[in-house]
């Protein structure tokens, strides 16, 4: 299909209403699922190998800041297209199961064409590069054994777009780089440098974030979520309302909030404070 439809394909005129598999387990058909895992499947394995040898062999390069990053030693077109493949899935999730427009609709249609265009791609072929670059940068826990797998994003983060998927960072820069990040929950603004930012040069950089970092990360998802969770229930029960819709109000209240500037867990609190007191 040359163009994503969502739940509005005119071409459809069965006129049967019935749940849609695939909104609730899956995405998308197998034959779809194996050209965007194609490239996964190739590239990940390799990053996880220069990791667990960067320490060894040397590799690892110093930001001025003292980061540590190196750099990704296959076709850095292949990685591009690894990178893309899982953004435009994670913000196509989001469109779909929240209703939040993660990255701009032209920048994510950009992503989707780009994969129409080159996958599958053999690997046993060189990709040829024939896409201009949305500039980013990559992070990844600088051990093997990350703990926690992480899948997030969220609509707050603009530019740059946000994106923990499994055991990558990934900070996306459509309108141009800058070092101000608007809303640094989780203390990465360090991390962009243009040291580690690729903008379609030959060498892609990988950034490592360090351990007690990235537990210190994981810890922050894993309190917030006790804790919405927490006030949803003790929302629910004092309005008589369903968690479902407790949980609706809550994040719509934190949302709005949160656009005045304070921060994400200061946000939900004051919700939560002004929906038990009503």
């Amino acid at each position: 299909m040359d163009q994503y439809f969502g739940r509005s394909n005119l071409k459809n005129d069965n006129t049967n209403i019935k749940s849609h598999q695939f909104a609730k387990d899956y995405w998308f058909c197998t034959k779809c699922e194996k050209r965007l895992g194609n490239v996964e499947d190739k590239v990940a394995p390799r990053i996880e190998h220069r990791i667990r040898n960067s320490s060894d062999q040397g590799f690892l390069e110093l930001t001025p800041n003292g980061h540590q990053y190196f750099n990704y030693n296959g076709n850095g077109a292949e990685l591009e297209l690894f990178i893309y493949s899982i953004v435009w899935r994670l913000n196509l999730y989001y469109q779909l199961s929240a209703d939040k427009e993660i990255m701009d609709v032209k920048w994510n249609d950009y992503l989707r064409v780009i994969l129409l265009n080159n996958l599958p791609w053999d690997a046993k072929t060189k990709v040829s590069k024939n896409w201009e670059t949305i500039p980013h940068i990559i992070l990844r826990p600088n051990t093997s054994n990350f703990g926690r797998s992480l899948v997030f994003t969220d609509d707050r983060y603009l530019n740059p777009n946000l994106y923990f998927i499994t055991d990558f960072v990934f900070l996306f820069f459509p309108t141009g780089f800058s070092e101000n990040f608007q809303n640094d929950d989780f203390q990465l603004s360090g991390f962009l440098k243009k040291e580690l930012l690729f903008q379609g040069e030959s060498t892609h950089k990988i950034g490592l974030i360090e351990s007690d970092k990235w537990e210190s990360i994981t810890a922050c998802f894993t309190n917030k979520a006790l804790m919405i969770s927490r006030m949803i229930e003790l929302v629910s029960e004092k309005l008589g309302i369903s968690q479902q819709l407790a949980e609706m109000k809550l994040v719509a209240l934190a949302r709005a909030i949160n656009a005045t500037g304070k921060s994400s867990r200061q946000s939900f609190e004051d919700a939560y404070m002004a929906l038990i007191n009503k």
